[in-house]
């Protein structure tokens, strides 16, 4: 008897499983992504609290309200910061994205890179338009439609994953004022 019902809650659940696997997307596994971004380094996770005060200036800044917590990854090779990157996830229209933003020592963008995106992928942005991104500082404004083309059909998108792009700036900053060793 056990078994029967070992397999009826199988012949149950599989197909709803199934169903899951096939809707996520999840495009690359974060530590792929940072073996990827940052070849040959050893990465180390550093935790950033925000005070309420900067929780404030970082959505005035047009990053949005992210909360307080957020999470960096350091990657150095033979002691020499290569950079840091973040995974930034966020809700584009009704579901999430995540994507890793490096950022360069100087404060420069390296590369972006879509982990997951739930929404349906007409909503995706191509990775040629991410890579508008490159080399992209605090001094650049990051809109859509202005100083970056916007995506026809995507425009939630865009603007998240600019907001997204430009905090991963501004917390390059913070972690750069705190004095974290090689900014």
């Amino acid at each position: 008897m056990p078994r029967r019902r070992l397999v009826a809650a199988l012949a149950v659940t599989m197909p709803a499983l199934m169903a899951g696997a096939v809707t996520a997307r999840v495009y690359l596994l974060p530590e792929r992504a940072l073996e990827q971004v940052f070849p040959g380094s050893e990465v180390q996770r550093q935790s950033i609290y925000l005070s309420e005060a900067e929780q404030s200036q970082l959505a005035m800044q047009g990053g949005g309200d992210a909360g307080r917590f957020f999470t960096a990854y350091l990657a150095r090779r033979q002691g020499r910061l290569e950079g840091i990157a973040f995974f930034d996830t966020h809700r584009v229209r009704t579901k999430e994205q995540t994507l890793c933003i490096a950022v360069a020592p100087g404060g420069r963008i390296l590369q972006v890179r879509i982990i997951s995106f739930f929404e349906p992928t007409d909503f995706l942005p191509p990775q040629r338009w991410l890579d508008l991104f490159r080399n992209r500082t605090r001094a650049d404004s990051l809109q859509p439609g202005s100083d970056l083309p916007a995506i026809t059909g995507a425009t939630m998108t865009s603007t998240a994953s600019a907001r997204a792009v430009r905090r991963a700036l501004w917390l390059y900053d913070l972690l750069r004022s705190r004095g974290i060793d090689g900014l």
